[in-house]
């Protein structure tokens, strides 16, 4: 996912409120289809990766090997488990900060009016973004 923050966003929103874009760019957050679609992938991930940690946890599959890491034997169920809760966490961060965006937008649709004359919003909101 590309770095886009609130800056980038609401420049983004006030851009197609001037008519100087078209909507499409910002279908991404708005369209419903969009937003189900990306909701879908990470709870399907999630649940995935969870149930791959439940299997794991209670020892359906056995790895009782050790490894040595350094001055320790770690098993080889914590190490996977570990992995899979950083992919479950992972998802989590990317499926909040996905609703964070689409409350950005949503927010910067009803804040700013669509006028015609006042192309100095456009310069207020985006001298601040640092490329």
């Amino acid at each position: 996912m590309r770095k886009y923050n609130r800056r980038i966003l609401t420049a983004l929103v006030v851009a197609y409120k001037k008519g100087i874009i078209n909507r499409k760019p910002l279908n991404k957050w708005l369209d419903f289809s969009e937003i189900y679609y990306h909701t879908m992938k990470y709870v399907s991930y999630f649940i995935i990766f969870s149930f791959i940690f439940v299997i794991l946890d209670d020892k359906i599959n056995r790895y009782d090997e050790s490894i040595y890491f350094g001055k320790y034997f770690i098993q080889e169920s914590k190490i996977l488990s570990g992995l899979i809760i950083g992919i479950i966490a992972f998802n989590l961060y990317r499926l909040i900060k996905y609703y964070i965006q689409v409350y950005t937008v949503i927010k910067a649709m009803k804040q700013y009016k669509a006028t015609e004359d006042d192309v100095e919003i456009l310069n207020k909101v985006t001298f601040k973004i640092h490329v």
